[in-house]
C-alpha cells in the first residue's frame, strides 16, 4: 500500500490510507469531472493488485460529494468501476467521524449525541442525590466515560471561523454536560450550570474542546501528514479559485492562526484555564437581590476560577449524601423556606422561617434557626471561623455540618438516609466483639 498511494496523487487529487482503508479526494469545478478522475485513478489501483496479487471490492465502495452550493452541482453523479455503480451518499463515516456533503458535521455531532445519551443513561444507574457512587467516582464517570464519547474527533470538526467551536454543534453538548453535573453533585435543577462546572473543576465543554485541539494542533505540527493537508489544500485553492471565492493572495490565514495555537499546546490545561477565567471576570453574577451563595461570592477573580486547591477536592471526603448537601449549601439552591418561595413550590407562599425570621436561608438554617438549634454547637465549638463562607469553604466544617443534618434529619429529602446511617451506627455499637485466638 505504500507504494500505492504516492502513485494516486496528482494536480487535482490526494489520497490517504489507514490500515486497509483507503481514501482517494478528488477536486474540480463538477462533480463530473471529480467522477470521471476517480475512476481514472482506479485503473491504476488495479494494476497495482494484479502486480501484488492483491484485490479490491468495489462493491464497498462509497462515494460522497462535498460541496457548499448543491444546487450548481450535479449531487447524483455516479462511478463506474468493474461493472459496479456506486451512487453519492448524503452521509459517510470516516474513521469514526460522520461527514456531510456540506461538512457542517450535524450529522456527526447527532450521532455521538445518542452515543452519550446511552453511556449517560448508564452513568444515572449508579448514582443519585443520597445513594450511590460519590462525588470522586461520579465525576470520574463522566469525564473517563461519557465525555470522551462526543469530544471524540473535535480537534476537525468542532473549528468554526475563529478557531472556536461553532455555537450549534457545542450546545447539545453542553446540555449533556449540564445533565452529567446535576447528577455528579446532586444539585437542584435550577443551580446555574457555571457554579456547576466551578464546583467540579469541570471547564465549559466548547472550552475544553478548544484545549483539545490546541493539544492536537501542538503534538500534530511536524507530523508528515500535516505536509500533505498542506500541500492538497494549495492545489485545490489554486485549481478553482473561483469556486472557493477566494482571490489570489486574499486567503484566510488559517496556517498561521493554527500555528498561533500550536505554540501553546504544552500549557493545555492552563491554556483552558486561562480562557476559564476570562469568561468568569467578564460575566455578571446574579442580581436577584438574594443573599449569594458561599460556592459563587460576587467578587469572583481569576484565582478563584482555577484555585490552586478547587472546590471538588472538598467533596472527596464526603458521602454521596453528605457531597449533595454540600453542593446544595454552597450553592443555596436547597430545601429551605427561602429557595422554596422563590421557586414557587406548593405550599410556600413567603420566605419567612416558621420561628419569625425574615428569610430562612442556609446562614440562617446554619447559624440562628431556633428549629435547627440541636447539636449546633458541638460542631460550631470545633470551627475556627464561623462566617458562613468560611464553613462552607472548609472541608472539615463542611464534613461536620453535612454530618449534623443527616443525623438530625433537618432536611426532608435525606431524613431515610440519616436513619439508615443512625440504625448502621447503633448496630455496630451493639455487635459484640470478636474474641481473638
Amino acid at each position: 500500500m505504500a507504494t500505492l498511494l504516492p502513485a494516486l496523487e496528482s494536480q487535482n487529487t490526494a489520497t490517504s490510507g489507514f490500515v486497509d482503508d483507503t481514501n482517494i479526494l478528488a477536486w474540480s469545478s463538477s462533480t463530473k469531472e471529480n467522477c470521471r478522475l476517480l475512476e481514472e485513478k482506479h485503473k491504476i489501483c488495479e494494476d497495482w493488485a494484479r502486480r501484488h496479487g492483491a484485490r479490491f471490492a468495489p462493491e464497498k465502495y462509497n462515494l460522497i460529494h462535498f460541496t457548499r452550493r448543491p444546487r450548481f452541482h450535479n449531487m447524483q453523479a455516479s462511478i463506474q468501476i468493474q461493472g459496479h455503480t456506486t451512487n453519492p451518499a448524503n452521509q459517510l463515516r470516516i474513521l469514526g467521524l460522520w461527514v456531510d456533503p456540506a461538512l457542517r458535521w450535524r450529522k456527526h455531532v447527532q450521532a455521538i449525541l445518542r452515543k452519550a445519551e446511552q453511556n449517560m443513561a448508564s452513568c444515572q444507574r449508579l448514582t443519585a442525590s443520597t445513594w450511590g457512587a460519590d462525588f470522586r467516582q461520579s465525576r470520574l464517570l463522566y469525564t473517563a466515560i461519557v465525555r470522551p464519547v462526543f469530544t471524540y474527533g473535535s480537534q476537525v470538526w468542532s473549528l468554526g471561523e475563529r478557531a472556536c467551536p461553532s455555537k450549534g454543534l457545542v450546545a447539545p453538548l453542553a446540555k449533556i454536560q449540564n445533565q452529567c453535573l446535576r447528577k455528579v453533585t446532586g444539585a437542584y435543577k435550577s443551580t446555574p450550570t457555571r457554579m456547576l462546572e466551578h464546583e467540579t473543576a469541570i471547564p465549559p465543554i466548547d472550552l475544553y474542546i478548544q484545549g483539545l485541539r490546541t493539544s492536537y494542533l501542538g503534538k500534530s505540527a511536524q507530523y508528515p501528514v500535516q505536509k500533505v493537508i498542506a500541500s492538497a489544500v494549495a492545489r485545490a485553492r489554486e485549481s478553482v479559485p473561483a469556486h472557493k471565492g477566494i482571490r489570489p493572495g486574499n486567503e484566510p490565514n488559517y496556517r498561521a492562526r493554527d500555528e498561533q495555537l500550536a505554540t501553546q499546546w504544552e500549557g493545555e490545561k492552563s491554556f483552558v484555564e486561562q480562557l476559564w477565567k476570562e469568561r468568569w471576570n467578564n460575566q455578571v453574577v446574579g442580581h436577584s437581590g438574594r443573599p449569594q451563595p458561599a460556592g459563587q461570592p460576587k467578587e469572583w477573580s481569576a484565582t478563584k476560577s482555577a484555585v490552586k486547591h478547587p472546590p471538588k477536592l472538598i467533596h472527596y471526603r464526603l458521602t454521596r449524601a453528605q457531597s449533595s448537601i454540600a453542593t446544595q449549601l454552597r450553592s443555596e439552591h436547597i430545601g429551605l423556606q427561602g429557595y422554596l418561595s422563590w421557586r414557587k413550590v406548593l405550599g410556600y407562599t413567603n420566605t419567612s422561617c416558621p420561628y419569625g425570621y425574615r428569610s430562612q436561608n442556609v446562614r440562617h438554617a446554619l447559624l440562628v434557626c431556633p428549629r435547627w438549634s440541636l447539636g449546633r454547637g458541638e460542631w460550631m465549638a470545633k470551627a475556627r471561623n464561623r462566617t458562613i463562607r468560611a464553613l462552607l469553604n472548609n472541608a472539615e466544617d463542611l464534613r461536620r455540618i453535612t454530618n449534623w443534618i443527616l443525623e438530625k434529619g433537618w432536611l426532608e429529602q435525606y431524613r431515610l438516609v440519616g436513619a439508615v446511617q443512625e440504625e448502621r451506627t447503633r448496630r455496630s455499637a451493639t455487635r459484640p466483639a470478636r474474641s481473638g485466638g
